[in-house]
């Protein structure tokens, strides 16, 4: 017995001993955050998709999330990056009607032999921006923002920044509900409330806590789901 039990404990040290084999790091997608961006004039933000070797990349959707306070009119710039090459070119859509981002762009011929890829979007900056960084990043990752392969098959990637919504959830508990709303309505007349990140439950995407966010929980409360 206590032979076996040797035995055992030599080959468990000769497995955790192996090395692990290496692992090649998935497709990234990340979009900066320290925007040098100036009042009044027009600022081309990058978005950098990575790691593509082996993948096949055939096109993207990118449903992109900002501070329509300080950036608008946003447009596609394919100067200087792979999508001068693509066929149909870049589709741009502000405010799809599904609610999900800002801004959906989107590109469904790639050249499948590139290991990364450059997209650039061209914004308008608010004249009274007061450079504070605007928040910048992707929604519903890997479902509406997604890449895939020429064949439409989904390829996982890793989103950063990543925007977690839940429209209306003004106290952050994960529910909206009319405690929502009455938080909601302090805020907006100043009493002392502690919400929840106003980035998650903002509804007109200005990232505060107003009016319209109490609107739409009391539609939303009423049946009206217009998420």
């Amino acid at each position: 017995m206590n032979g076996k039990i040797v035995c055992c404990l030599f080959v468990a040290a000769m497995v955790s001993g192996l090395a692990e084999p290496d692992i090649q790091a998935g497709p990234v997608v990340s979009v900066p955050q320290d925007l040098n961006l100036v009042p009044g004039e027009q600022a081309v933000i990058p978005v950098n998709i990575l790691n593509l070797s082996g993948y096949e990349l055939g096109g993207y959707v990118l449903r992109i999330h900002y501070n329509e306070t300080v950036l608008s009119n946003p447009e596609a710039v394919v100067d200087g990056t792979q999508s001068e090459s693509s066929i149909d070119g870049v589709k741009t859509v502000e405010h799809p009607v599904d609610g999900i981002g800002v801004l959906s762009v989107g590109v469904f011929v790639l050249t499948p032999n590139e290991s990364e890829v450059l997209v650039k979007i061209r914004f308008d900056v608010a004249p009274d921006y007061n450079e504070e960084s605007p928040m910048i990043g992707f929604e519903s990752v890997n479902r509406k923002t997604t890449l895939f392969t020429g064949g439409f098959d989904q390829i996982p990637a890793e989103f950063s920044p990543q925007v977690v919504k839940n429209r209306g959830d003004i106290d952050g508990n994960g529910e909206v509900e009319l405690v929502d709303a009455i938080v909601g309505l302090k805020v907006m007349v100043g009493l002392p409330v502690v919400p929840g990140d106003p980035a998650v439950s903002d509804v007109n995407y200005d990232m505060k806590t107003g009016l319209h966010e109490v609107l739409y929980v009391l539609n939303y409360i009423s049946g009206f789901d217009n998420r």
